[in-house]
């Protein structure tokens, strides 16, 4: 018997578009949100990771107020048991590199096409 996988997503973009495909996705793979949530900076997405308890955070590395890369290390210190995978339009191997070592869980590039 197959049983929904459900969970609670945050997504942190400063693209606002963006935002609309996350719930798609996620039932197209199978699973189903409990609720979904977007921020559009480090400072909402962090405020909605304390009122919320999310399971996953997918966050873009370019952010109106900050770096995603180093957001990382404030989410998994603030909810340890939080995933993060970090995307972007402009990935780096310094970026990835130290994405993975703050603790993001992966580092995914966007192509070209998908800014």
């Amino acid at each position: 018997m197959e049983t929904d996988i459900i969970f609670c997503p945050i997504f942190v973009s400063r693209m606002h578009k963006a935002c609309r495909f996350v719930p798609g996705l996620v039932k197209a793979a199978g699973n189903r949100p409990a609720c979904f949530q977007a921020a559009a900076d480090c400072a909402s997405g962090m405020k909605m990771l304390r009122q919320h308890e999310p399971d996953v955070v997918l966050c873009d590395v370019k952010l109106p107020d900050g770096s995603g890369v180093e957001l990382v290390s404030r989410i998994k210190e603030a909810a340890p048991a939080v995933e993060v995978i970090l995307m972007t339009a402009y990935g780096n191997i310094p970026d990835g590199v130290q994405a993975i070592k703050n603790g993001a869980f992966d580092y995914i590039t966007k192509g070209d096409d998908n800014n």
